[in-house]
């Protein structure tokens, strides 16, 4: 987890058996995929928080657009989830 500008966390929980199955059980290519996730997902909050939360629902919806299939692709089903909802 990790605090935003707006003072609010973001916690994530990821099945790693997802991951896995498109990246194998290397550890340094699942750690790889993850500190790109995660530097993805702060910029897609980062840019959700500077659309103004609801008040720019075209720039949520590319955002949640970019988010889906990362989320998806290492685990975090219920974001992804989330942001086709989103989207």
């Amino acid at each position: 987890a990790w605090q935003v500008p707006s003072g609010t966390f973001v916690v994530v929980t990821l099945n790693l058996a997802v991951l896995e199955e498109f990246v194998g059980t290397s550890p340094a290519l699942k750690a790889d995929m993850l500190r790109t996730f995660r530097q993805v997902l702060r910029e897609a909050v980062d840019e959700a928080a500077g659309a103004g939360a609801m008040t720019r629902v075209d720039i949520l919806r590319i955002v949640a657009h970019r988010l889906k299939s990362s989320a998806r692709l290492v685990g975090a089903l219920p974001l992804g989830d989330i942001c086709a909802e989103l989207e």
